[in-house]
């Protein structure tokens, strides 16, 4: 494939790689996430007073945790609709990860009128809203938004799941939270996040480069060689329930393989622009 037959649109789109060898030979991953990350600064954000610390930990350090985020009785109205559609086997899609499998109850697949409370409580929460939108620095009706409830079971045939391997999911700022339903434990297959890996290297942009030449169409795969080199270590977010974690998903992170048959449940929302290089583009319209 040659450069000048190559379409623009696509090297500034939100395509994860450029699947174009002399383009990657060309470095132009790492010229992607460059310009992203530029862009981004450029960008203002609007910050609501009541999510600026935790605006300002998640640039920090990529992650936070907090704990008892909704009122009690709150938590386990949500907890409660989570438990009635848990057993209705049509309410979930179901994915292999090796030994382990995923089950991710889609919001706009379900009835509305049975999940009241985690509408209101936790998918359309003010402050969750108000933390995305600063770290996106975007409306949420502008992002590309999923939300779910998820539930995590760890098996124990021996297969690789792939998602424990640390990994980063796309090329620019991306986030994504999760409230466990249950407390989780080491057993339970918890999210590790590398602290800080958010933030550009120079060991960072020559690893993306030597991995952009290698045929590499998903999201980035990271050594453990590569973690060590940059002096940063894994934490794990093991919580008790009605914990909210909020992370840069852009940072390097995993799961935890936990012991079957233990189960990790937790609604999540995930969130991130169609393109980081329209961002410019909407902020002068």
């Amino acid at each position: 494939m040659q450069i000048k037959s190559y379409p623009l649109a696509r090297i500034f789109s939100g395509d994860k790689t450029i699947p174009n060898p002399i383009l990657n030979r060309l470095g132009i991953q790492v010229l992607r996430m460059l310009a992203a990350r530029a862009m981004y600064r450029i960008l203002p954000a609007s910050i609501d007073e009541r999510v600026e610390s935790y605006v300002k930990e998640i640039k920090r350090e990529g992650i936070i945790m907090i704990h008892d985020f909704l009122p009690s009785d709150a938590f386990e109205a949500v907890r409660q609709e989570y438990k009635r559609i848990a057993d209705n086997p049509t309410s979930w899609n179901v994915f292999a990860r090796g030994c382990n499998t995923q089950q991710l109850a889609f919001i706009n697949s379900l009835d509305p009128a049975i999940i009241p409370n985690a509408s209101t409580y936790f998918f359309k929460n003010p402050i969750i809203h108000g933390i995305f939108s600063a770290m996106e620095k975007s409306a949420l009706q502008d992002l590309r938004v999923t939300m779910a409830f998820e539930r995590l079971i760890q098996g124990s045939d021996g297969k690789h799941d792939p998602e424990t391997k640390f990994n980063s999911d796309i090329f620019f700022n991306t986030h994504k939270a999760w409230l466990y339903l249950d407390d989780v434990t080491p057993e339970h297959g918890p999210l590790a996040y590398v602290k800080r890996s958010h933030i550009h290297s120079p060991r960072q942009l020559i690893a993306v480069y030597k991995d952009s030449c290698k045929k590499n169409e998903g999201s980035r795969r990271i050594p453990a060689e590569e973690i060590a080199r940059r002096g940063l270590v894994e934490t794990l977010c093991v919580c008790p329930k009605n914990t909210l974690v909020v992370a840069n998903t852009f940072g390097y992170h995993r799961r935890v393989q936990g012991k079957a048959p233990m189960e990790r449940i937790a609604a999540q929302i995930a969130v991130r622009v169609h393109s980081p290089f329209q961002l410019l583009l909407r902020s002068r319209s």
